[in-house]
């Protein structure tokens, strides 16, 4: 047995000290891995805020090119209205030379009987009225225009009924679809009094019907029912 009371006095600071040491290591190793953790941290964050601002490049282009696409065509739309509004003033002189009512002329007896002939003519067929009803509202619908109920085209049903007066009449006067559709138009025009931009719709979408730009759609209404007037 050992009788010296000195031996468990260096014993104890010796303990002492190596516990102290270990826990300023874990401390240590601890900040460290904290440390680390907080750099990792950063640097996902950074990632992500790169990320981000990519996105929004990305973005921003994006709306940037889907901007410049949008200019382009308002500059085509406005090409194509500049080019509509001069082909109307281009022809607005010949188109009322062709349709207006020359009652003070040494002709004017003409239009005045040629007249006087549509009104009885519409009188003893209704399709006539219709006719120049769905003329005059579709020649009214256009931009600029007075208002109407469409402006895409002839309905079905108005197409059909035109065209069957074309051809009715063309049969019995010896006239072309074109100088029936001549007529009507200059009819609607002489009760509605067209503007320029009104009668050259009316003119050229009734020239269409003349044409066979509507045929397949009339041939819709022969395959499944016997005719046109609806209103």
């Amino acid at each position: 047995m050992n009788t010296n009371p000195t031996a468990s006095i260096h014993i104890k600071p010796c303990n002492i000290a190596q516990s102290e040491k270990a826990k300023a290591e874990n401390k240590a190793k601890k900040a460290k891995e904290e440390a680390e953790k907080a750099v990792e941290e950063k640097d996902e964050a950074e990632k992500k805020a790169q990320s981000a601002k990519t996105e929004l490049f990305s973005a921003e282009s994006k709306v940037t090119e889907k901007q410049s696409e949008i200019d382009k065509l308002d500059q085509r739309i406005t090409a194509k209205e500049a080019m509509l509004d001069g082909l109307v003033t281009e022809t607005a002189v010949l188109r009322k030379e062709k349709y207006s009512d020359r009652s003070d002329g040494s002709d004017g007896w003409k239009d005045s009987l040629l007249a006087s002939f549509s009104a009885n003519l519409m009188r003893a067929d209704k399709r006539i009225g219709y006719c120049i009803n769905a003329i005059k509202d579709y020649a009214c619908s256009g931009t600029g225009c007075r208002g109407g109920h469409h402006s895409a085209g002839f309905w079905d049903e108005e197409a059909y009924t035109i065209k069957n007066v074309m051809i009715s009449f063309a049969a019995s006067l010896q006239a072309t679809l074109k100088e029936i559709g001549s007529w009507l138009v200059w009819l609607a025009n002489i009760l509605h009094k067209f503007n320029d931009r009104e009668l050259y719709r009316a003119d050229k979408e009734v020239s269409d019907v003349a044409d066979g730009e509507y045929d397949w759609r009339i041939d819709r209404i022969d395959r499944g029912r016997s005719g046109g007037i609806t209103r």
